[in-house]
């Protein structure tokens, strides 16, 4: 699973936020936050293994 942050670098809530898995070869990217309208979600191919491009934040305690 990947996420990206959920602050802007200034510290300010993120506007959205994008997270997504890898399942059995398929990419489910979700997006999610109040400037993007909500909920939204595609199943695409991964890119060199990876769902997300660019800094994701680390998931977990």
């Amino acid at each position: 699973m990947e996420v990206t942050e959920d602050r802007t670098t200034i510290g300010l809530p993120a506007p959205s936020v994008q997270f997504s898995v890898l399942w059995k070869g398929v990419c489910l990217i979700g997006q999610y936050g109040r400037e993007s309208g909500g909920y939204h979600a595609v199943a695409t191919a991964p890119v060199a293994g990876r769902c997300l491009v660019g800094k994701t934040r680390p998931i977990g305690p």
